[in-house]
């Protein structure tokens, strides 16, 4: 199963909300409930609960080749905010997803200033590991880097980090 961040929470919510007003007020409403969407800087995190048997061969090419493009515009500044709302989407994925954002909160500072690009539960080496590729920068400026995490599924140990520039 993949799924990416990027849908609209709480859209019954505000149906029923626009039902009940006026048609001019609801014409309002809908316009700045566009307006916040298109403001937002949440990037796709493209998540994987169940990615199968992977070797360290193969995360090291998933980890250097991942697409930047979801993280375009967010610059070293933005990236704790943008980090905070993955994280968030991530724990509405189920078990593996908080699973994932509680190991990404966890002994990393409060502000950490990178952005979880994909996100998967494989196997690696024989152990059930979530593996991690986030986009990073440097002092100031755009994400431009990959750095990879492997945790260990169960007990959050770290297994392997690498970074990608």
């Amino acid at each position: 199963m993949v799924a990416t961040v990027g849908s609209i929470a709480g859209g019954s919510d505000l149906v029923r909300a626009m039902r009940a007003l006026p048609a001019a007020a609801m014409g309002t409403l809908f316009a700045a409930a566009l307006l916040i969407g298109a403001c937002t800087t949440t990037p796709r995190v493209a998540f994987t609960a169940d990615a199968g048997v992977m070797s360290a061969t193969e995360i090291d090419a998933l980890a250097s080749s991942a697409d930047l493009g979801p993280v375009e515009g967010v610059d070293i500044e933005q990236a704790p905010d943008v980090r905070t709302d993955a994280l968030v989407w991530l724990r509405e994925q189920g078990a593996a997803g908080d699973r994932a954002a509680t190991l990404l909160t966890i002994g990393f500072p409060a502000r950490t200033a990178a952005v979880p690009l994909i996100v998967s539960v494989a196997r690696v080496e024989g152990v059930q590991s979530l593996i991690v590729v986030e986009a990073f920068g440097g002092k100031s400026g755009p994400l431009s880097s990959r750095r990879l995490w492997v945790f260990d599924y169960k007990t959050g140990d770290l297994l392997r980090s690498a970074s990608f520039r």
